[in-house]
C-alpha cells in the first residue's frame, strides 16, 4: 500500500543500513510520493 503517511519501511531500512556500516554517511533523495515520505520520515 502507499501512503506519505506511512515511514515504517523507510525507518527499518535506515536501522538496517546503520547497523551494518555504523561509520558511513547516509544520503538521501526522494521524487514524488518518494520525496514526500522522506520529509515525513526526518520531521518525525
Amino acid at each position: 500500500f502507499y501512503s506519505a503517511s506511512f515511514t515504517e519501511d523507510l525507518r527499518q531500512v535506515v536501522y538496517h543500513v546503520g547497523h551494518c556500516f555504523p561509520y558511513s554517511k547516509l544520503y538521501a533523495a526522494g521524487w514524488s510520493l518518494g520525496a514526500n515520505i522522506l520529509v515525513r520520515y526526518l520531521g518525525q
